[in-house]
C-alpha cells in the first residue's frame, strides 16, 4: 500500500495536520511520520473511504437538499453538468445510439461522422443560416449537433441549474431524472495519464475494412498536401485541436474523454445555456467506456456508503467534492414538479434557454396544466 509522509499537530502524533508525498525538512510543519492509508489516523484525516470514490451516486428527495448538493461543487476549472429526464438512460452520444456492431468495429463511426461534416459544409449555403468557417471542425460539429445531426459530442453545461432544467423537464414525471457532474480537473488529469501510459496510441493502417456502399464522395479541388505523421510525443505535448483532428480520422486507439469548448463559433442557444461538450476520442468504444477509461473506474462501481442521500456533514461533502470525478444525482420523480417551480422563479424558462421559436412553443405548451396538477 502506498505510503505518504504526514505531519501532526502535537508531539504525541495523535492528530494529523497535513500530508506530503515526501518528507518535509521545514521545521514549521511539526513532527512527521511515514504512514500508509490503512493507519486509523490517516483514515480519520482523509475521511470515510466511500466518500473518496471517483464515482458516486446520490438520491435527491427534497428541493433544499437538491440546492445544497448542486451548490457544493466549484473550483477551477468549473465542473460540467448534464441533465437527463430519465435516470435509467445511459450516457450515449447521438452517433453511437442504435448502431450495428459491424459499423462500430469494422467500418468505424468516424467514417459516417466525416460524411456528415462533408455534406453539412457542402449544403449549408442552401439554408440561409450563419455557420462556422469551413476549417473550424469543432465549430461545425457543434453547429450540426445543435440542429440535430448525429455527432460524437455529448452536450454538457457549466450551470448545474441548466442541467436541472433538463432533468426535471415536463413529460417525464413518471420516472426519476438525473443530473450528472463531471470534474474537468479529473477528466484532464485522467486523459493526460492515458496519453502518457499508452504504448500503442494509434491504430495501424488497414485497421478498418473497406466500405462499399452507394455514397459518392465529392471531388474536391484542393492542392496536394504532404501527409502528416504524428508520434506519441505529439499526443502528450500537442494541443486539443490536434487530438480532435486525429480522433475524427479514426486514428486514435486510446479510449478517453476530453472536455472541449467551442472557440471560433458559438451558437446562440449554446451561449445562453452555458453549453460545452465532452468529446470521446475513440468511437470503437461507447461514450461510457471512453469515460470509464478516463476516470479509472466503471460507472457501476459505487462504494458502500452508510447513506444513500447526499451527505449533510460539510466535511464529508468537501471530501466528496474533492475526490469525485463523476457524480450521478438521482432526482425523485415526485420532486420534479417542485423543482420546475423553483427553476421558473429563477427565470430558467424554455423561452430563456431556447431563445428561438422552439422555446416559444415550449412555453405555450406549459400554459396547459399537465395531468395530476390538481386533485379533486
Amino acid at each position: 500500500m502506498e505510503k505518504r509522509w504526514y505531519s501532526f499537530t502535537d508531539e504525541n502524533k495523535t492528530k494529523i495536520n497535513g500530508s506530503y508525498s515526501i518528507r518535509q525538512d521545514d521545521l514549521q510543519v511539526g513532527p512527521q511520520e511515514e504512514l500508509d492509508e490503512s493507519d486509523p489516523r490517516v483514515q480519520e484525516f482523509l475521511g470515510p473511504l466511500w466518500a473518496r470514490a471517483k464515482y458516486q451516486e446520490f438520491d435527491i428527495a427534497s428541493v433544499d437538499q437538491f440546492v445544497k448538493a448542486l451548490s457544493s461543487f466549484g473550483g477551477s476549472p468549473l465542473p460540467l453538468w448534464r441533465g437527463q429526464s430519465n435516470a435509467a438512460w445511459p450516457l450515449t452520444t447521438a452517433i453511437e445510439r442504435d448502431r450495428d456492431d459491424i459499423i462500430i468495429k469494422e467500418i468505424g463511426l468516424h467514417t459516417y461522422e466525416n460524411r456528415i461534416l462533408t455534406e453539412g459544409r457542402r449544403r449549408a449555403h442552401h439554408h440561409g443560416v450563419d455557420h462556422p468557417h469551413s476549417d473550424d471542425l469543432l465549430g461545425w460539429l457543434s453547429h450540426l449537433r445543435h440542429h440535430g445531426a448525429p455527432t460524437r459530442l455529448l452536450d454538457v453545461t457549466k450551470s448545474q441549474y441548466v442541467a436541472a432544467f433538463f432533468a426535471v423537464a415536463s413529460g417525464f414525471d413518471d420516472c426519476d431524472g438525473a443530473v450528472w457532474m463531471f470534474s474537468q480537473f479529473y477528466l484532464q488529469l485522467g486523459l493526460h495519464s492515458l496519453l502518457m501510459k499508452s504504448d500503442k496510441p494509434f491504430y495501424p493502417p488497414g485497421s478498418y475494412g473497406n466500405l462499399v456502399d452507394s455514397y459518392q464522395s465529392p471531388t474536391v479541388n484542393v492542392p496536394p498536401q504532404e501527409p502528416k505523421t504524428y508520434t506519441h510525443k505529439d499526443l502528450i505535448f500537442g494541443d486539443a485541436l490536434q487530438l480532435i483532428e486525429l480522433a475524427l480520422q479514426g486514428s486514435l486507439a486510446i479510449a478517453g474523454v476530453m472536455p472541449v469548448e467551442s472557440g471560433q463559433w458559438l451558437e446562440r442557444r449554446q451561449d445562453v445555456q452555458q453549453g460545452s461538450f465532452l468529446f470521446p476520442l475513440n468511437l470503437r468504444s461507447s461514450f461510457q467506456q471512453n469515460l470509464e477509461s478516463t476516470v479509472g473506474v466503471p460507472l457501476t462501481d459505487v462504494k458502500e456508503s452508510p447513506l444513500r442521500m447526499f451527505p449533510e456533514d460539510n466535511k464529508v461533502i468537501q471530501i466528496v467534492a474533492s475526490n469525485a470525478a463523476v457524480i450521478k444525482f438521482i432526482v425523485s420523480a415526485s420532486l420534479k414538479r417542485d423543482m420546475r417551480h423553483l427553476l421558473d422563479r429563477m427565470n430558467l424558462r424554455p423561452s430563456v434557454l431556447f431563445p428561438d421559436h422552439q422555446g416559444h412553443i415550449m412555453e405555450l405548451r406549459n400554459l396547459v396544466p399537465p395531468k395530476g396538477t390538481w386533485k379533486l
